[in-house]
This record gives C-alpha cells, structure tokens and sequence, in this order.
C-alpha cells in the first residue's frame, strides 16, 4: 500500500507496539511528501487542534499530496475535544483525495477513551486504520535473531529468549540492543554472557532475580540485587510494588491453572493490564509454591508498602525486612 501510494485520505495508526506504528508513520510520511517539508504539517500532543488540523489538511499543494501528521493529539479540553472529535469525524466523510490525514496514537490509556473510539469508528469507515499489537515472545525472538542476521552476526533463539528476559519486551529497546551487540561482537555470535556483559538489566529481569534468590533462601544474592537497584537510583517503594505485582501474578496463574486457563486467556480476562508474557513467566514459577504460601508471601508485601506510606522506618530497611521475611515464609530459614 505505501510502495502503491494508493493511501487513504485518513489513516489512523495506534496499538501497544508504539515502535512499529512510529516507523510506518514515518514510511507513509515520506511516501506521501517524497521526503521534503513543503508539503508536510505536523501537530502534536496540545497543539493538535480540530479547526487548524482541517485548515492544513484543506491547503492546496503545488505538486503531489499534502500530508498532515497527527502525534497523539491530547483528547481533552485543552486538544481535542468532544466538538472538534465530532469536526474530524464528519471531515472524514468528505474524503480530501489530495491529502493525507495521518493520526497516531501510541498512549494506551487513550485506547478506552469513548473519543478515540469515534475516530477509529469513522476512520474505518471512511479510511484506514492499523492497530500495532504486541509481538508474542516467539516473534520476538525470531525479528532479534533477523535483526542480529543483518547487521551480519548470528543469534541463536535461545539467546534471543535470554535478551527479552533482561531488558523486557519493549521492540524499540530490544533493536538498540542488537545494534549495541552487533557492533560488539564484529559479525561473531551474540551470546548470553555478551549481553550479560552489555545489556543494562530491566526492573522487571532485576526482580526476577530477586525472586529466584528468595526461591533459592538465598539472602546475600537478594540483598546484592537490591543493592544494585538502588545504585542505580531505583526506589525501594517501586522495588517492593514490581515484586509485589510479581507474586499477584504467580497467585493469579497458581489459580487460572486450577480451571485450566493459559497465560492469553488470563490476560483477555484482565483486559490486558497484565501482560501475556509476564504471565506466562508467572505461570511457570508459580510451580514453587502452594497457593497458601503465596498468599502468605502477598500479606508480607502488603504489610510492607503500608509500613513504607505510614512509617518513618527508612524504606530500604523496610524492603530488606520484607525479602526476608519472603525467604523464610517460602524456604522456612535464610542461608
């Protein structure tokens, strides 16, 4: 479609993989205005309002298509409001063949706004729209291992698997990182020890390990994490709230496994607010515990993040308590 150039008058780009939808935004841009500015208007976040999206996008152009690009315009007074979502709506319906009106919307939270859900609406009637999804793990896998194939080194996908694990399931992240290791390596194999060496660990991989540290009762390898973390400026409150959410998600799959339900069908469940593959990591732990353990363990966190909101103990005191606490619930003594 954008080699064709036979695009829409409206596209409207969104999804959870902001990455991709940014570069096809990018792709349709310089498809539609050949790669110069005369023909391109842009309008972001407040500034992108009804009245002046409709005036650039009505501009006559000398040669070619105009092209008016829309970053995630702010759906609220101050942007676009209920009357200006109505203005678009009904602009959409008089297909302008000499322009492009392209929207992206990349923040998630907009995506249950009953406003945005009139643009997609009338988009899809009148235009196009694309939703980027996230890529499942093994997809994941397979573009690292491509991406890693053309900057002329080889990846194997258990590698792949190992780099999601330490720096998380962001798209944009993960390709940094290949051309980080790429350049490293000088056309050799990407291994786990390179980008145990490279790779800045995520919160997420981090709490992991403190995880499988408690799992283990081993103490001092809890404690070195943490101390990592907060050499790295993070905050005990937001250490304790990822673990937490760690042993939710273990409870949660501990007990979906008990009605047979998989990892995709507890996220459905959970309107996505918990990510597939976080769950599916989730339901493979959770094999460590009984589910009363696990009930034991989220009452200790809980305690815990009260005593840091409440209690002029000093955070961290507060975290290393709780981790210990975690390590003799599940293993009945620290080593």
């Amino acid at each position: 479609m954008i080699k064709s150039g036979q695009l829409a008058s409206t596209l409207i780009l969104w999804g959870e993989e902001d990455y991709l939808s940014q570069k096809y935004a990018e792709r349709i841009i310089k498809a539609v205005t050949s790669g110069g500015d005369l023909n391109l208007s842009v309008f972001e976040n407040d500034s992108a309002k009804a009245p002046d999206i409709i005036a650039a996008a009505d501009t006559l152009c000398m040669f070619g298509r105009r092209c008016v690009y829309v970053s995630d315009p702010s759906l609220s007074s101050s942007g676009l409001d209920s009357d200006g979502i109505k203005l678009l709506c009904d602009y959409f319906s008089k297909k302008n063949d000499s322009c492009v009106l392209l929207m992206r919307f990349s923040k998630k939270a907009v995506f249950a706004d009953s406003g945005f859900k009139k643009l997609i609406k009338a988009a899809a009637l009148y235009g196009d729209t694309v939703n980027f999804t996230r890529y499942t793990r093994q997809e994941l896998q397979k573009i690292l291992c491509l991406k890693a194939a053309e900057k002329g080194c080889t990846m194997q996908m258990s590698s792949a698997a190992y780099l999601i694990d330490s720096v998380g399931d962001e798209l944009a992240s993960l390709i940094n990182e290949i051309e980080k290791l790429s350049a490293y390596k000088s056309g050799g194999e990407i291994t786990p020890d390179d980008i145990s060496l490279l790779c800045a660990k995520s919160l997420q991989a981090r709490v992991f390990d403190i995880n499988n540290a408690v799992s283990a009762g081993n103490a001092d390898k809890a404690f070195s994490v943490i101390d990592t973390l907060m050499t790295l400026h993070e905050e005990p409150i937001r250490i304790l709230a990822a673990i937490s959410s760690s042993y939710t998600a273990m409870y949660l799959m501990k007990s979906a496994a008990k009605d047979g339900l998989s990892a995709s069908r507890v996220a459905s469940l959970c309107n996505k607010k918990r990510s597939e593959k976080q769950l599916a990591v989730s339901q493979r732990e959770c094999s460590k515990y009984k589910m009363t353990t696990l009930a034991k363990c989220i009452e200790i966190l809980t305690r815990a993040d009260s005593d840091m909101k409440s209690s002029s103990i000093p955070q961290r005191s507060i975290l290393e308590r709780a981790v210990t606490e975690l390590i003799i619930c599940t293993k009945g003594k620290v080593r």
